[in-house]
């Protein structure tokens, strides 16, 4: 009689563990599937995202953001050749009319050197300060000459240290022609 007793307690008690197992099963497949949104009065509302939904929202949104960070090195790297060939060109250009300026500017300087060319004594030299009679077109009777004039504002500057300063002024030109270029292409 026990028996009997018992037999539908262990049934209500197996049916009550099926019974949970198929909630949880239930409750399983509800968080991995379901996106539930209520909206209630007020605007107070729930909303419940399974965690399947979730994960496929964040993959197209890795991906998303990945082929915005492609597209974004991509114009990047475009910008980045555009300035430096801009840069580029006009460092060739400012390099080829300064390169093109020294030849005229040298050449210049020459015809200067030959025109005021000055021949002068070194200081502390052995020159007596007077010239011969014959150098100054006289008999030749051995008279004292009189000493070469003296001009103080006069200042001699070697050939060598013309064209230095011709090359200096030159390059000189250039970058400051170079950084105009800059500032401008900006």
């Amino acid at each position: 009689m026990l028996a009997k007793l018992f037999a539908p307690l262990e049934m209500r008690i197996a049916a009550a563990i099926i019974a949970v197992l198929l909630a949880l099963l239930g409750c399983s497949l509800f968080n991995t599937y379901a996106d539930v949104s209520l909206n209630g009065p007020f605007g107070i509302g729930f909303h419940f995202e399974g965690w399947k939904p979730r994960a496929l929202r964040d993959e197209l949104d890795l991906a998303a953001v990945k082929k915005a960070q492609v597209v974004a090195l991509e114009r990047a790297e475009a910008a980045k050749f555009k300035a430096e060939n801009k840069y580029r060109n006009l460092a060739d250009r400012i390099d080829l009319n300064a390169q093109n300026a020294r030849v005229d500017a040298l050449a210049d300087a020459e015809r200067y050197i030959a025109a005021h060319r000055v021949r002068c004594e070194a200081s502390g030299g052995a020159g007596s300060g007077t010239v011969a009679a014959s150098d100054r077109g006289g008999a030749g009777r051995g008279e004292a000459a009189s000493p070469a004039p003296v001009v103080d504002a006069a200042v001699a500057v070697s050939a060598d240290d013309v064209r230095i300063c011709t090359a200096n002024t030159v390059r000189l030109e250039a970058a400051r022609d170079w950084a105009l270029g800059l500032e401008n292409a900006q």
